[in-house]
């Protein structure tokens, strides 16, 4: 399932802003991991840069629909060859779409590729210093490449009532107008300028709806006007996006009840937040129509907003099912909708992907690590944070548990589950002692252990389960304290320790999810993602194998399809300095390191539900949206098969 627009963001290496650019889109346009029930826009942002030096990393145009390629134009790009060769190689057809943004005085003649591309250009050469404006000059661009009509101004169609007695709605509308004239490349439609003389008003009115944007000024007497109502009411009937601007000076006796359900803000004295929020608005409701449509089927209708009883008014009566954005409505939101229509189901994306799946018992194991290969794939934390926070809410909503092997480390993902499984409880709002995650710990981390650590993550929802030492450190080291990961011997008794830590886990779980993983650098006697996956494998457990995002999940992909031998892993983790010795030091024990096992993998060791061709998706994609569902969709029929 391809997404229907990505964005790449490209910038030479040494760019002072470049990944900061790109860490600000991917919260700005896909989602922020840190806040996990504020809805982002779904799409995917990924980065490639690169210098004379240093190799450009590849684009990949193939993972969307349509590309937009913003293109990070400052001095250290402008003086490279190899990067004026990169930019010349950018494809020029309708999917794939470039937009320079100058970030220096020559930017505009730099290459025969970008000589006529109309560049975003700021009061100042720095994109984070004109952060505001920047995101205006975006969002237009991106909803323009999602339109019909591209080159078309987009049109703002401004709703206002004329009958305030201190003409607060009239004021600010032509305010509004002129603004939009003058400071953006957006156009208006304002009645008093715009409706052609000799021809019906109504007409013209409603057509203008259909083919603009919709601000509301919300005053004193806007919700006693036929017109305005109506107004309000067309976007919605045409789902046209819409927000509304309050600026009611003292009390008014009624506000029009289907204003209520649209994004709001009120007027400060400066319209450039307003259009930012009618814009993303914009944005996020084109693309939610057509990545809904994408997975929505012939009985299901598609909402771009959450629904509301004038909704039920627009869609199609014989469907029974309606897919809309997330977050989803309350239950007692869904009580009045199912009074009106008892025989229509409402679904976010999260809950239908959830929808045939019952993991109430079950508990799924995730195995999550940073992954070497992200800078050549033009990955970020960001994008892996972000799996795995909507693979565990899918999971949740399905009722499951999750299960995790992991450290105390700030900002790790351990701290992850525990603020997504404290947000989760707060959003069901079930007893306070019931738990959405198990995290396991081995020692000699489990002496880091302080009463104040635990209260914290039983009062997040979190059950810390402590695993014993290994039996090699019997008489060995003192137990009670931290044994730090330096030299042969105490890496070995971290490893042991760490290998008895995931058999225990792997005999509670149902299920285990593989994700990234690093190649080398690793505290155990072999990467942790991989032994996680061959004790998971030996249980004939269920195994996802998520190798788009490359490091042992990757790896193991490739082993898979014979792409490359055992041989492979263990020089990768012979890289790191300090390996090969503690490799020599288990066989010394008598205990060899044993990769020979990789080669019999076979698909058909998964067992996860999924066909050759589900499992090949599941290999390569870096699409969220596909990855969750191909991993629902195989515990699914896991279940029913059971």
């Amino acid at each position: 399932m391809k997404a229907p627009l990505a964005v790449y963001v490209l910038y030479h290496s040494e760019n002072k802003e470049g990944y900061e650019i790109y860490e600000q889109l991917y919260k700005l346009l896909c989602r922020n991991a840190d806040d996990p029930f504020f809805d982002g826009l779904d799409i995917p942002v990924y980065f490639s840069k690169g210098s004379d030096s240093q190799d450009i990393n590849a684009v990949d145009y193939t993972r969307a629909e349509k590309t937009v390629v913003l293109l990070l134009l400052d001095q250290k790009m402008y003086i490279s060859e190899a990067w004026r060769n990169a930019v010349k190689d950018i494809p020029n057809t309708s999917n794939v779409w470039l937009c320079p943004i100058s970030q220096y005085q020559y930017a505009f003649d730099f290459s025969g590729r970008t000589e006529y591309q109309q560049f975003i250009s700021l009061k100042t050469y720095s994109v984070l210093d004109n952060w505001q404006e920047f995101k205006t000059r975006l969002f237009d661009y991106l909803i323009r490449s999602l339109s019909a009509d591209p080159k078309k101004k987009l049109k703002i169609f401004i709703s206002h009532s004329k009958r305030d007695k201190d003409n607060l709605g009239r004021v600010n509308a032509e305010n509004l107008r002129d603004y939009l004239r003058k400071e953006t490349k957006g156009d208006s439609f304002y009645d008093v300028n715009d409706i052609v003389d000799g021809f019906r008003f109504d007409k013209q009115i409603e057509s203008a709806i259909k083919d603009s944007l919709l601000i509301v000024l919300f005053t004193n007497t806007y919700s006693s006007r036929e017109w305005c109502r109506r107004e309000l009411l067309t976007a919605k009937k045409y789902k046209i996006p819409a927000i509304a601007v309050f600026m009611v000076n003292g009390d008014i006796d009624r506000v029009f009840p289907y204003i209520g359900n649209i994004p709001s803000t009120i007027y400060n004295g400066d319209w450039r937040p307003v259009l930012n929020l009618l814009f993303r608005t914009a944005l996020d409701q084109y693309h939610e129509l057509l990545l809904l449509g994408k997975l929505s089927d012939a009985g299901t209708s598609v909402l771009p907003f959450s629904p509301e009883a004038f909704s039920l008014s627009i869609v199609d009566g014989a469907k029974k099912k309606v897919l809309y954005p997330e977050p989803p409505l309350g239950p007692e939101e869904i009580e009045i909708l199912q009074a009106i229509r008892s025989d229509t189901k409402f679904y976010t994306p999260m809950q239908y992907l959830a929808k045939d799946v019952d993991l109430k018992g079950k508990k799924v194991a995730i195995s999550v690590s940073e992954s070497d290969d992200f800078e050549s794939l033009g990955l970020s934390q960001a994008i892996l944070k972000d799996l795995t926070v909507e693979l565990s809410r899918h999971i949740l909503i399905a009722k499951g548990r999750m299960v995790y092997g992991g450290d105390l480390r700030q900002e790790g993902y351990t701290e992850l589950f525990k603020d997504l499984s404290y947000q989760y409880g707060q959003f069901e709002k079930t007893d306070s002692s019931h738990v959405y995650f198990d995290n396991y710990l081995s020692w000699p981390i489990t002496t880091k252990l302080t009463e104040d650590i635990v209260a914290d993550y039983a009062h997040n929802r979190v059950n810390l389960v402590k695993v014993a030492h290994a039996a090699e450190c019997e008489g060995v080291v003192n137990l009670t304290e931290f044994l730090p990961p330096v030299g042969d011997c105490n890496l070995y008794l971290w490893g042991q320790s760490l290998t008895k830590m995931r058999q225990t886990m792997e005999t509670a779980v149902s299920a285990r999810i593989i994700v990234g993983g690093r190649t080398r650098g690793f505290k155990g006697k072999m990467a942790g993602l991989l032994e996680e996956f061959k004790i998971a494998k030996d249980n004939h457990h269920p195994i996802y194998l998520v190798g788009g995002f490359g490091g042992i999940a990757g790896m193991l992909c490739a082993a898979i399809r014979k792409e490359i031998p055992s041989q492979a892993f263990l020089e990768e983790a012979c890289t790191h300095d300090y390996y090969e010795s503690l490799f020599n030091y288990y066989a010394s024990k008598g205990q060899p390191i044993d990769y020979s096992w990789i080669d019999s993998i076979t698909e058909g060791d998964l067992n996860n539900g999924l066909t050759p061709d589900e499992n090949k998706r599941l290999f390569s994609t870096i699409n969220i949206m596909e990855i969750v569902s191909l991993v629902l969709h195989g515990l699914s029929k896991l279940l029913r098969d059971a």
